[in-house]
């Protein structure tokens, strides 16, 4: 099967509407005390995520990883700490650690910038 053939499949089981995505229903719980969202996505791993922070925390396994949003010139975090101007920071840690200093991972994504995505595609 060539690319051109390739095409026309893929082409053809769109029409059929066989690659539609479908919307899933899922359970979550707003706090109104933290203001998280959380819920579990299947055994053993639960997601929270605090979408005035930016922060994303899944829990599975026995760890934590906390993935925070880095501040953009269109949006900072409310942060008393001022947040990070990497892409991302991501920590990794035992589910049961409370001081962030203590994890076992702690690391920063840096931006990537437009013109940098532009030169690689």
């Amino acid at each position: 099967m060539d690319l051109d053939d390739m095409v026309r499949h893929f082409r053809y089981m769109k029409e059929l509407g066989i690659y539609r995505d479908t919307e899933v229903q899922m359970n979550f719980t707003h706090s109104n005390l933290t203001k998280f969202i959380s819920g579990k996505l299947f055994d053993d791993c639960e997601i929270e995520f605090d979408p005035e922070f930016g922060t994303v925390m899944i829990t599975a396994r026995g760890y934590e990883v906390i993935i925070d949003l880095g501040n953009t010139d269109e949006w900072k975090t409310p942060s008393t700490c001022g947040g990070h101007d990497e892409a991302l920071r991501i920590i990794v840690k035992d589910d049961l650690e409370l001081d962030e200093d203590l994890a076992l991972k702690n690391f920063t994504v840096p931006v990537i910038k437009k013109e940098e995505v532009e030169d690689h595609g």
